[in-house]
């Protein structure tokens, strides 16, 4: 299966990669700083979620698509600073649906902490 991965240098996108080229399937990441191309199965793509032209483009040939975004901080404190846009997420989905569409990709999966205490 080929399988774009948005939020692969995350914890649990790191993870999922990781298992996924373990099972030999095709992962494609975009990543927003090439620096963190840590897994050498893993073709990486530079670039921006939210940006609705390069998903197009990264979604020829897929699969699926797995979202593990995160709103990340200073620190892995809960109350450190925001450095990332608050709407990240849902920015990059908003993105990410027509571009399924375009290039008939009909399988997604999300993982979120969304809900988790006081979200």
């Amino acid at each position: 299966m080929k399988i774009l991965v948005l939020g692969a240098t995350g914890r649990t996108g790191k993870l999922f990669a990781q298992l996924a080229t373990a099972q030999n399937h095709q992962v494609t990441a975009i990543i927003r700083n090439k620096k963190d191309a840590i897994l050498p199965k893993v073709n990486y793509i530079e670039g921006m979620p939210t940006d609705e032209q390069l998903l197009t483009k990264s979604l020829q040939g897929m699969d699926a698509v797995v979202v593990s975004l995160n709103i990340n901080r200073t620190s892995d404190n809960p109350f450190a600073k925001v450095v990332s846009p608050l709407t990240l997420i849902s920015d990059s989905v908003k993105a990410l649906i027509p571009a399924m569409e375009k290039n008939h990709v009909k399988r997604i999966i999300t993982v979120s902490a969304s809900g988790v205490g006081d979200s």
